[in-house]
């Protein structure tokens, strides 16, 4: 089968969404898949050497606390001549999708297609930009066979703002990746390590860390327990500076973090910690400390309560609650019998997250997809690249009184 993985952003970014499009690839191409990539701006395909097309100029934006990139000037030609060239079975889009790149390419493909939505609508400006790029993708949108989420908070986003209905298929990782650490031995020195990893931004909850911490080693011997924090980010200074003014021991700053160290740092840990506040729509480092048979506590945000569900609700925090947090911290660090049973309980949990698990449902969604494909000759709502513009301009006005009523709490049907 020859697929088309379509994605706006650049593929050089490890973040969430191409963490998912690349574990993906590998499985496929490993079971003798022919696999591109239908990217946006993106120079490293050191790793899938020719299997990159870089269709776009991009620029970088923020939201969400996070920066990606976005094309704004789509090489139309070029996505032409790829898809004459590479005859796609079937195209793969990441979702949401902008209107400068996927859906050029979905309106000039006529092949089966299908869609993951990844998003989770983390505050009111995310939630109008989604409305708003609703609006330019109303109509490619009824060319998707099946369109799926990573998680039950994703679904909802999906639609309450894009009006689509899906199915929950799950983030995927590669479970034994994860199983192969070495405990880093600097760190190998009795104490208790505790490891956080991620953006060193508001809603990734590391000052909140930080405050659990400081009560928790004003509880116990502050030498007997370490805090390594992973990551980048505008609050790097901040957090650094809380550290010393509150003269906190054993805090440790990694840095950035790639993909080739992250399991020997999950293999120096006993306890993973990702208080994040909100902006989730799953929780992929979540489940690679579970794979990787460690304790984990996880902020309340609807994305991770979708992975940390029955006997993992006992291990989510609310971040901000600052002593009940370090309570949490304190019954972990002081307890290895409790540490334990929830290290147990972690690979069990996420089998359903394997790669091998995803990416055989995906293989039969694939299938069906070909299979009852109709061409878009024959269907009379496909949106053409050149009736674009006069498409949009019909869209904007009923998508615009369709916000309107939805950000006063009136959410308005549109009738076709």
């Amino acid at each position: 089968m020859k697929i088309g993985i379509v994605f706006d952003d650049t593929l050089d970014s490890p973040d969430g969404v191409q963490q998912y499009i690349k574990t993906l690839a590998r499985w496929l191409i490993k079971q003798g898949h022919d696999v591109k990539f239908l990217v946006g701006e993106s120079y490293d395909d050191s790793e899938f050497p020719n299997r990159v097309i870089s269709l776009s100029k991009n620029f970088r934006i923020k939201g969400n606390d996070n920066t990606m990139t976005m094309p704004y000037f789509p090489y139309v030609n070029k996505i032409r001549k790829t898809l004459e060239k590479e005859k796609f079975d079937i195209l793969h889009v990441q979702m949401p999708y902008s209107p400068t790149l996927a859906q050029i390419v979905i309106a000039l493909a006529d092949v089966p297609r299908i869609g993951t939505f990844h998003s989770f609508a983390g505050n009111m400006g995310t939630t109008v930009s989604f409305n708003f790029v609703s609006v330019l993708q109303r109509d490619s949108l009824d060319s998707f066979s099946h369109v799926l989420t990573v998680s039950t908070a994703a679904k909802k986003v999906a639609k309450e703002d894009f009006g689509i209905d899906s199915e929950v298929l799950p983030n995927m990782i590669d479970l034994g990746a994860f199983k192969k650490g070495k405990v880093i031995k600097k760190y190998d020195d009795g104490k208790v390590n505790i490891f956080f990893l991620g953006r060193l931004v508001e809603r990734k909850g590391a000052i909140h860390l930080l405050k659990a911490y400081n009560k928790l080693s004003k509880r116990i011997d502050p030498n007997t327990v370490r805090l390594i924090i992973g990551g980048k980010g505008h609050l790097k200074s901040k957090l650094v500076d809380y550290v010393k003014k509150n003269k906190l021991k054993n805090v440790v700053f990694e840095g950035y973090i790639d993909e080739e160290q992250k399991a020997d740092y999950y293999a120096t840990c006993d306890l993973a910690v990702f208080p994040s506040t909100g902006g989730e729509s799953f929780g992929i480092v979540l489940i690679e400390a579970m794979a990787a048979g460690k304790a984990v506590i996880g902020g309340d945000n609807d994305g991770y309560k979708t992975v940390l569900k029955n006997t993992g609700s006992l291990l989510v925090i609310d971040p901000k609650d600052t002593l009940l947090f370090s309570q949490k911290l304190e019954a972990l660090v002081l307890n290895p019998q409790l540490r334990e049973l929830f290290a147990k309980w972690g690979p069990e949990e996420v089998k359903k997250y394997s790669v091998d698990v995803v990416g055989k449902r995906l293989l039969e969604i694939y299938d069906d997809a070909i299979h009852t494909h109709v061409s878009k000759q024959n269907k009379s709502k496909l949106v053409s690249v050149t009736t674009m513009p006069l498409r949009f301009s019909y869209n904007v006005v009923k998508g615009t009184v369709n916000l309107i009523g939805r950000l006063f709490g009136r959410s308005l049907k549109h009738s076709d």
